[in-house]
């Protein structure tokens, strides 16, 4: 994101708690389960509640919220940058041959 002389949205990250940073950490591993295809796809419920159950977490229905909130704003940024890259190369000249 950051490649196009835009600001990153992590440019201004606000410092973590240590909550915070172990849902972070853990929706970062979790990333790693993703679909990716055409599109970046979300990350399957069923691996979030085997993580949750892997990792002991005592609220799994809590963890599993957090962690598709998560998501839904990464995507959802992830959506945005594609979006402003395809509204840039659109509005492009082509090169005459």
């Amino acid at each position: 994101m950051h490649d196009e002389g835009r600001p990153s949205p992590f440019d201004e990250m606000p410092l973590l708690t240590l909550d915070e940073s172990i849902y972070y950490n853990d929706f970062n591993v979790l990333g790693t389960e993703r679909l990716n295809s055409m599109s970046v796809g979300a990350i399957p419920i069923t691996s979030i509640i085997q993580y949750a159950l892997l990792e002991k977490i005592h609220n799994i229905e809590l963890f599993k919220n957090v962690i598709l909130e998560m998501d839904r704003c990464y995507l959802r940024l992830v959506a945005d940058d594609q979006k402003a890259k395809q509204k840039k190369s659109a509005s492009k000249p082509r090169k005459k041959r």
